[in-house]
């Protein structure tokens, strides 16, 4: 806190109440020239405890929070109307406004040390052009701050996306980058966790990472999905496609039924997609979203759904096969089914047990038992 003190015949001497009409301003700049200060308004010191000699002083506290690195000088100013103003220095106004007589403050860089980041999740996403992706987060420790069970300031966050044969550690400025926020949601650990999505200008394969600063941009860490600690690997970047996909057919694999109990997880729960010229043969298709959902209604938009996860392991025939798990929360007995999305969630293809090639019917809706 910053304090000044003025005094105002007949209005200021009564103690412990501030004087009507008085207002107090606390600017700062670069140089001595006052009228090029940044000015904010002070508030009355409800705790003022005059010394000797100032006892008929009211006095007015604020704080200053300059952003860029520098030396200032700073002063109070008061005023009676907000039009004139009598300018305050150390000694006093009674001799006049000196600038050698200006408070000096000194603004540095707050330098944290990046111990350790990662590219959190997810680890593959999709989208079509100048439409944002999900969100995509990452996380940074820095000893003795992000460990705190608070926000550890003075750490810059960014996402990048560009060509995956591209290293963006050593080739930063072929990579597009989005500033990330804090998600202060996250608390499971000691890391603080950031999150941001990115847009991509045109169809494509793009690769993703995050990097932070802990010295306001003048050196990055960079972080991949392993972790920074083992060092930045091309191969460990996440992956991003960006084009509209056509779903030529999908279908709720396995299994038609299940059961579980209030709050467990399901067994995993299976559903393939084909993609024309895409998912055919072992390779993986980029560019699909695949969810699957359950609920009491006939119509499977209103289910409650997951992101299920691509199965490399599948390789039998020309689809693609996903797999993720539901959780209910009450007892009850609903239907499931998977989706299916080439347009980065635009539109959605339904899937039952019998495919989707003749539509979705909810006869033929997975069955899931909670007792």
């Amino acid at each position: 806190m910053v304090y000044g003190q003025a005094y105002v015949e007949g209005c200021t001497e009564m103690p412990g109440e501030p004087c009507t009409g008085l207002i107090a301003e606390l600017g700062y700049g670069t140089g001595v020239d006052t009228t090029s200060f940044t000015w904010i308004d002070a508030v009355y010191n409800t705790s003022f405890t005059p010394e000797p000699g100032s006892e008929n002083n009211d006095e007015f506290q604020a704080s200053l929070t300059v952003s860029v690195a520098g030396t200032y000088s700073y002063a109070y100013r008061f005023s009676m109307d907000g039009t004139e103003w009598l300018l305050c220095d150390l000694d006093g106004s009674d001799n006049g406004f000196q600038p050698d007589q200006l408070g000096s403050l000194e603004v540095g860089t707050t330098v944290r040390t990046i111990d350790r980041c990662n590219l959190e999740w997810p680890a593959a996403t999709t989208t079509v052009a100048t439409v944002p992706t999900e969100p995509i987060y990452g996380r940074v420790h820095v000893a003795g701050c992000t460990d705190a069970g608070s926000f550890c300031t003075g750490v810059l966050a960014q996402v990048g996306h560009g060509d995956p044969s591209v290293d963006p550690s050593t080739s930063p400025s072929s990579y597009t980058w989005a500033d990330a926020s804090y998600n202060a949601g996250h608390t499971s650990d000691d890391d603080d966790e950031y999150s941001a999505a990115v847009t991509p200008a045109a169809d494509g394969t793009f690769a993703y990472a995050y990097r932070f600063s802990g010295d306001a941009g003048e050196s990055w860490t960079y972080c991949d999905l392993d972790g920074s600690t083992g060092g930045f690997q091309v191969d460990q970047m996440g992956d991003l496609t960006v084009g509209t996909k056509t779903i030529g057919w999908c279908n709720l694999q396995y299994p038609p039924s299940t059961t579980t109990s209030a709050g467990t997880p399901t067994e995993e729960i299976y559903g393939r997609v084909y993609c024309a010229g895409c998912t055919d043969g072992a390779a993986y298709c980029g560019g699909i979203l695949a969810e699957v959902g359950f609920g009491t209604s006939t119509d499977p938009s209103a289910f409650s759904y997951t992101r299920a996860s691509y199965n490399p392991g599948h390789t039998t025939d020309d689809n693609d096969e996903y797999s993720s798990t539901l959780t209910p929360t009450s007892s009850g007995a609903y239907s499931y089914a998977y989706r299916f999305s080439g347009d980065a969630g635009a539109s959605w293809t339904y899937c039952d047990t019998t495919g989707s090639s003749d539509g979705y019917d909810p006869a033929d809706a997975g069955s899931l038992t909670v007792p």
